[in-house]
């Protein structure tokens, strides 16, 4: 018994390489879809890292607020920052103005018994459709928040003064 080889195994023509890759057509196809796609999801994606950006910098200035209060405990006055002779480290702080990815600067004024720490949004990876560039949030000793950054938190429920003390 001879086995004989059948010629459809052995035939590499057209019929057989059809399969073998994807056509042209099919490759604009799904680089249309992912076009789409992404057209769709990083416009929603930008508004959602400025949050975050801004969640930060709440929470710098939530550190600079118990810092003066802790400052004016100590002396009896508020600090302004910045001035000459006055550093971040007497509030117990590093400089938060100091970094590669700044995207707040940082002051704090005084007024009367009073002060209000600012953060002012930089040019530093500002996306379409963020905030401009010096738009301002603001905290108060009180704990009430200012400003006219888009993502400035509410007041207890309320909405946040456009302008802040200066």
């Amino acid at each position: 018994m001879t086995l004989k080889p059948r010629l459809s195994t052995l035939h590499n023509g057209p019929a057989s390489s059809r399969g073998a890759g994807f056509t042209l057509v099919e490759l604009l196809m799904v680089i249309t879809v992912l076009g789409i796609l992404a057209a769709i999801a990083l416009p929603r994606f930008f508004p959602q890292t400025e949050k975050s950006r801004v969640a930060e910098a709440v929470g710098i200035l939530s550190a600079i607020r118990q810092g003066e209060e802790a400052y004016f405990l100590e002396r009896g006055v508020y600090l302004a920052l910045p001035v000459a002779g006055a550093t971040w480290a007497q509030l117990g702080l590093d400089d938060p103005n100091v970094g590669a990815n700044n995207y707040f600067t940082y002051d704090v004024a005084i007024a009367a018994a009073a002060f209000t720490a600012h953060a002012t949004r930089t040019g530093v990876a500002l996306p379409a459709g963020a905030a401009a560039i010096g738009t301002i949030i603001g905290l108060s000793g009180d704990g009430n928040y200012c400003g006219g950054h888009p993502n400035t938190p509410p007041n207890r429920g309320t909405a946040a003064p456009a302008t802040c003390p200066r």
